[in-house]
């Protein structure tokens, strides 16, 4: 069922039901991943945002043609392990490739660029570590979270007993799955921060306006990537364990 646009849906609930509103989101800034519990109307509150305008611009975004919206997945209701493969296939693989390009990218605005702009230092130095921690990140989901939600869900589907688990309840790899989203959430925002929202100087080469427009396309992919985990995954995940 989709959720109703209010002020006291949750951002994370409304972005889950209509997909077109993460763009709304992002475009003000209101955190629709990590924070995707707030009420819409506590979100745009902190924003100093009207949110009946906000509101009115997810219905514009709602009522414009889009190809493929109409056969878009509704991950609210297909199989858990179907939206973990589509994690891994489409954020993972994503990742995989692009955090090495722009480390390389990253290394040379800041070789050429450094002594003009020294933003690229510390943003060079978030971007590491974040590099770093999504490898790590990316290894649990796919080693231990994602196999045991699978059995999770094979188990119910055969009507057979719930599966054991040397992480015990599912609850526990979710804990510190979310803990690791909220420190990638914040490196992000330093990272914007340092850049103006990836504004691009005035005396920015080809190769400075790539690196800064593919930070924020990878801003945008970890928002939605972050959004299907904490807000449709891991809530449906946590519910399938209860029904045992």
């Amino acid at each position: 069922m989709a959720e109703r646009l209010s002020q006291e849906a949750s951002v994370g609930s409304i972005v889950a039901s209509h997909p077109e509103a993460a763009y709304v989101f992002r475009k003000h800034g209101i955190d629709f991943c990590c924070h995707g519990k707030q009420p819409l109307g506590e979100a745009c509150g902190e924003k100093s945002l009207d949110p009946n305008e906000v509101l009115r611009e997810i219905s514009a975004s709602l009522a414009e043609e889009k190809p493929g919206v109409a056969t878009r997945t509704d991950w609210t209701q297909a199989p858990l392990m179907e939206l973990c493969g589509h994690i891994i296939a489409t954020h993972h693989a994503y990742l995989r490739t692009e955090l090495p390009r722009l480390s390389q990218l990253l290394d040379k605005i800041h070789d050429v660029h450094g002594d003009v702009h020294p933003e690229l230092a510390p943003l060079r130095d978030l971007f590491v570590a974040l590099y770093g921690e999504l490898e790590e990140h990316m290894l649990k989901e796919e080693g231990v979270l994602f196999p045991l939600i699978t059995r999770l869900e094979t188990a119910r589907g055969l009507g057979q007993p719930r599966p054991l688990s040397h992480c015990g309840s599912v609850g526990n790899p979710i804990a510190q799955i979310e803990y690791e989203h909220e420190q990638a959430g914040g490196a992000l925002q330093q990272m914007s921060g340092l850049t103006a929202g990836y504004s691009v100087p005035d005396d920015a080469c080809p190769t400075f306006r790539e690196t800064y427009e593919a930070l924020d396309r990878l801003e945008g992919d970890l928002f939605q990537h972050i959004h299907l985990e904490n807000n449709i995954l891991h809530p449906r995940a946590v519910q399938l364990e209860a029904s045992f």
